[in-house]
């Protein structure tokens, strides 16, 4: 029965090929010769290949996706030709055909150092994936503000982050239908490697169009020697570049989704102005501002002080 049902469904799929190229095709026996001859017949001729209902055929027929993977892997009919072509113009970057690097930026991993550490490699031998995915916008490589030499990486597209960070940790339960349980395990995850990432970066684009005295805009880390410690600012505001005079900071702000903010993140974000000023920054005008989703405590929201600014999701979306 099951052998029938499979060459039912080879039947009907030789069909489509039939009404798709206009010519006769020779009898299939299974997938394994179907397969590699439909890559045959689009090979000078890309278009999309839809399988319908997927799962009931590989359900009649579990080898049907290693087939495929087989044929879409390295020296399968789908990609001998086009990997000649492809890798005459951008070399062996084929290889890097899992993205390892972009599980490695979404899993939180966001400096070269942490990212070689993730993937089991030195860090010069991930700089040439780095720089093909920065040209391909698949990675945004950031510089720290306050540390030149410095940078960090975030993964371009939101879908890709939370393919990684959360799909993929979870495809068993996905696939079993499990969406409930899944997303209960997966709360915490999405709100530190999805959700609060994001919001930085939106944040850092509405201090961009809010402040039209804005130079620069991104994040940094500020050492704090004397408290063994390191304050991380979200969003910096720098002014343009005065030649000869102290580079101005306009502003200084902390987000926080799904935190109510008080005077302690005010207390923070006063200690790393004051710290920059140490470093020789001009910071007579910075503004303190708080980002939050979540509001603030009623004592900070009663009277913030005229060098603390409030931002609420209001404010993002006015």
């Amino acid at each position: 029965m099951v052998r029938r049902r499979r060459r039912w469904r080879c039947a009907s799929f030789a069909d489509e090929l039939i009404r798709f190229t206009g010519a006769p095709v020779p009898p299939f026996r299974d997938w394994i010769d179907a397969i590699p001859y439909l890559f045959t017949v689009v090979r000078d001729r890309p278009v999309p290949v839809v399988l319908d209902e997927f799962p009931y055929l590989v359900k009649a027929s579990p080898e049907l996706p290693s087939i495929i993977q087989r044929e879409l892997g390295p020296g399968g009919s789908a990609t001998r030709v086009l990997a000649v072509q492809v890798h005459a113009v951008v070399g062996g970057t084929p290889a890097y055909r899992k993205e390892f690097v972009l599980a490695a930026v979404a899993d939180g991993n966001t400096t070269s150092g942490g990212i070689a550490g993730y993937v089991g490699r030195k860090s010069n031998e991930i700089a040439h994936p780095l720089r093909v995915l920065e040209d391909s916008h698949l990675l945004v490589k950031e510089r720290d503000l306050f540390r030149p030499n410095r940078s960090c990486y975030r993964v371009a597209e939101p879908l890709i982050t939370f393919y990684q960070a959360i799909m993929v940790r979870e495809w068993a339960r996905l696939e079993r239908g499990d969406a409930a349980t899944v997303w209960r395990g997966s709360g915490a995850r999405f709100l530190s490697q999805v959700v609060g990432p994001h919001v930085e970066v939106l944040c850092r684009e509405y201090a961009l169009d809010a402040d039209a005295a804005a130079g620069e805009v991104g994040s940094g880390v500020v050492p704090d020697p004397a408290n063994r410690t390191r304050i991380e600012v979200d969003v910096a505001v720098l002014a343009p570049v005065d030649h000869g005079r102290p580079r101005r900071v306009l502003s200084l702000g902390e987000v926080k989704w799904d935190r109510v903010m008080g005077a302690e993140h005010v207390a923070r974000l006063r200690r790393a102005r004051d710290l920059l000023t140490a470093k020789g920054y001009d910071t007579r005008d910075t503004v303190l501002t708080c980002y939050s989703g979540a509001g603030f405590t009623a004592e900070l929201g009663a009277g913030p002080g005229g060098d603390v600014r409030l931002v609420t999701l209001d404010d993002l979306y006015a």
